[in-house]
């Protein structure tokens, strides 16, 4: 009856001892969501970072290690990046609250493609202007077209 009581409390110790685990690493994520949101928030080109030596300050909020982040992730990533930080931020709150769902490996997978999506739509919108900027420059550039004297030849 003794060895039945013992087993049951290190069971009992163990089941804790592991939902303590998965708060303490759901802590972790929602930290290192929030350390990556800063860092990237102030991410500037100009900081010393791994392949850029320079002399200055740092310019990010965590110092010269949350410039190097801020720097590797925007390098591997670019605006990608952003897209990291909120499903990261989720899944330490679920692990934090002990809610598990048994989808992870499809969530994990999601967010590889939503980081890669945003990455490709940041970068295949680089160089173009936003739709008011081309409304605005079209509409600018008709008037001077229109009061050019039709025999005058634009230099």
């Amino acid at each position: 009856m003794r060895s039945h009581h013992r087993r049951y409390l290190l069971e009992q110790i163990g089941d804790a001892a592991q939902r303590r685990l998965w708060q303490f690493i759901g802590l972790g994520m929602l930290t290192s969501a929030g350390a990556l949101a800063i860092s990237l928030a102030t991410w500037s080109a100009r900081d010393p970072s791994l392949n850029h030596a320079t002399g200055g300050h740092v310019r990010n909020l965590l110092g010269g290690p949350g410039a190097v982040a801020a720097d590797l992730v925007m390098q591997l990533f670019g605006f990608g990046a952003i897209a990291a930080i909120l499903p990261l931020a989720a899944q330490g709150l679920r692990l934090l609250r002990l809610q598990s769902s048994g989808k992870g490996a499809f969530r994990l997978g999601l967010w590889c493609v939503g980081i890669f999506a945003t990455a490709a739509t940041a970068a295949g919108s680089a160089g173009m202007k936003p739709p008011l900027a081309r409304m605005a420059a079209r509409f600018s550039a008709a008037p001077a077209a229109a009061s050019a004297s039709p025999g005058s030849r634009a230099l």
